[in-house]
């Protein structure tokens, strides 16, 4: 029996496993703030934005991410297909967002997907 700095109780770890360094485990949280921070500043650098405006931000990318996932997984089991095409977001952005919106969500997807296979040389 040891007697610790926190009060007298048994050591009940082996020797071994003592001796190595402790691990703490994060849990991993996925966050847009940065990538809105980073934007905001690429818009106007002589402007910020508050943390309370971030979360509404990313509240609202979040929705919109969920809502175009949905409608492409609708679409794809209405095809009857087991793959998620490049196409498939496409026709669910052009259901979703109106009008002059989906076309630029479309143009910038489509140049942020020829960057990462010249990129990564897919």
């Amino acid at each position: 029996m040891k007697n610790s700095q926190y009060g007298n109780k048994e050591d009940t770890s082996s020797p071994s496993t003592s001796s190595l360094p402790q691990t703490i485990k994060r849990r991993r949280t996925d966050s847009f703030s940065m990538y809105i921070q980073k934007v905001m500043k690429e818009v106007n650098p002589d402007l910020s934005i508050s943390s309370t405006a971030t979360k509404e931000v990313e509240k609202l990318v979040k929705d919109i991410l969920e809502v175009i996932a949905g409608q492409a997984g609708r679409l794809v089991r209405y095809k009857k297909q087991h793959t998620l095409s490049q196409k498939d977001l496409e026709m669910a952005v052009c259901f979703i967002l109106p009008g002059q919106m989906a076309k630029y969500a479309m143009y910038e997807g489509n140049k942020a997907t020829i960057i990462y296979k010249l990129l990564h040389k897919i």
